[in-house]
């Protein structure tokens, strides 16, 4: 009887030990893929740093263009869009510069596209 108990006991030890390396196993294989994500991540944490890098340079600003309306001097602040939108279309600085409707508009509501020359 008593080897019987022990002999019970090393079965019930050795599926005990089975399913503890089944579960190290299956812990190694999780251990393995979120290394495998960690350095997928690392990688392309170090792509955005170095397109940020590329974007952080200083953007020069492109001079406004300057006009005449109502007597008055003024011109687009400088780095305005070279189009801008404006009744749903696009225009340039150039064509809203000779558009006195659209002068009206953006000088009379004090558009920060436009500037006054003093």
């Amino acid at each position: 009887m008593e080897d019987k108990t022990k002999q019970s006991s090393q079965e019930d030890l050795n599926k005990r030990e089975e399913l503890l390396n089944a579960k190290e196993q299956q812990l190694n294989e999780r251990e393995h893929e979120l290394n495998k994500k960690a350095d997928e991540l690392a990688q392309l944490s170090s792509e955005l740093e170095s397109k940020q890098a590329n974007t952080d340079k200083p953007v020069k600003k492109v001079e406004g263009l300057s006009f005449t309306f109502r007597n008055e001097k003024y011109k687009f602040v400088d780095g305005s869009p070279q189009l801008i939108r404006f009744g749903g279309l696009a225009y340039t600085q150039k064509e809203l510069s000779e558009d006195e409707d659209a002068l009206v508009q953006l000088i009379g509501g004090n558009s920060s596209l436009i500037e006054k020359i003093k």
